[in-house]
């Protein structure tokens, strides 16, 4: 079967959405199925990356940034200001994917299946211009899957909602598509109910593979791991630091996070109970996580019984083999989290339906929609 896929991150960024893109490509390519990948294009790292894979990669054109902020003064203010209007009024600077990806579409085809990957949803928009006629939909591919990581009008990362005038690009993408995809059920009810019957489930996919994990060993003190986006009042720590801090017991914090300015309220107990480091390949973040005592995940709260995102994380926290301590935002488990601290993780989370995050079974559940 030909695929394609189209993405605005791939190997080697370390993000979620990079994850879901390279993980299918690469488990696609080696169950025998010819992948064209189309992103930003990295010649130091995907000329390597072609070759030990068979997967060929298209430039999708560089991913628009915003412009860099000077650190201070009253220019920062300016464009700090400037940067956020266009943001929200206009998408900008990621709506520049739209026309990079319609443009690189007109030169493909014969594809048996597209899927086109989001964030940023851009590249869905940009599919959909081009998936306008019959006749350049039948020239691209037989079947267009749009995955989306996350809703976009309903939103929960942004303090301000969608402008209105985004429905438009929701509903035409939603519209076009054959199938859309989302990793679990709960975010289907996010996106318009018109379209609901597009909707497939997909978990986010990994090869699970334990034989480059540490051997664990108890630390001399507890030693906790937090990995990711910290989403300040949905989806942070803070409440479990601030408990920990607040009995004065021994302990050892260590977050993989880019959001370090976060932490400047706990300066005088950095480096020392918390310790903050950037992002690190995954296949060493593995070995990282499986030396700690347990792992910390923190949900957004529930509405209505349901939990409106799953942190990707867990998958890695759950191949690393540690204990995890997951709970709601505002619902801090104290005596379960003493419980944790005394080495006692009868209350850890288990995942029983774990196999469904593997790329094998991830794979299998794109390709069939091709013969749907």
């Amino acid at each position: 079967m030909k695929v394609l896929i189209i993405c605005g991150s791939f190997h080697p960024i370390q993000s979620p959405r990079s994850f879901r893109s390279t993980e299918l490509a690469k488990e696609l390519s080696r169950q025998g199925h010819h992948v064209t990948v189309i992103t930003p294009r990295n010649d130091k790292e995907h000329n390597d990356f072609e070759n030990k894979y068979g997967i060929k990669i298209n430039d999708l054109g560089p991913r628009p940034m915003p412009k860099k902020i000077p650190p201070k003064g009253w220019l920062h203010w300016v464009k700090r200001a400037q940067k956020r209007v266009l943001q929200l009024l206009f998408e900008y600077p990621s709506i520049k994917l739209m026309s990079q990806t319609r443009r690189i579409l007109k030169c493909e085809s014969n594809y048996d299946l597209l899927i086109s990957v989001a964030v940023p949803f851009p590249i869905h928009w940009g599919v959909a211009s081009v998936w306008n006629t019959a006749r350049q939909r039948d020239k691209l591919a037989n079947t267009w899957v749009a995955d989306c990581g996350d809703p976009f009008m309903h939103s929960k990362h942004d303090s301000f909602p969608k402008m209105p005038w985004f429905h438009y690009f929701e509903n035409k993408f939603l519209r076009k598509a054959d199938f859309v995809t989302v990793p679990f059920e709960e975010m289907i009810d996010l996106f318009n109910p018109r379209y609901k019957s597009k909707f497939r489930v997909i978990p986010q996919g990994f090869k699970f593979n334990n034989e480059d994990l540490a051997e664990y060993r108890p630390n001399p003190v507890p030693t906790l791991i937090y990995s990711g986006v910290i989403m300040l009042g949905y989806r942070d720590p803070f409440s479990l630091i601030d408990y920990l801090l607040k009995k004065d017991v021994k302990f050892k914090f260590i977050l993989y996070t880019k959001q370090q300015h976060l932490f400047s309220k706990y300066k005088a107990h950095l480096g020392n109970k918390i310790i903050i480091k950037d992002y690190i390949p995954r296949e060493d973040l593995l070995q990282q996580l499986s030396k700690a005592d347990f792992l910390v995940n923190v949900n957004t709260d529930s509405e209505g019984g349901k939990i409106n995102a799953i942190p990707t994380k867990l998958i890695d926290y759950r191949i690393s083999g540690r204990p995890i301590l997951s709970y709601e935002h505002s619902k801090l488990p104290k005596s379960i989290v003493d419980e944790f601290m005394s080495g006692n993780y009868e209350n850890q989370f288990i995942d029983k339906n774990f196999d469904r995050y593997r790329i094998e079974n991830v794979a299998k559940k794109f390709l069939a929609l091709a013969d749907a």
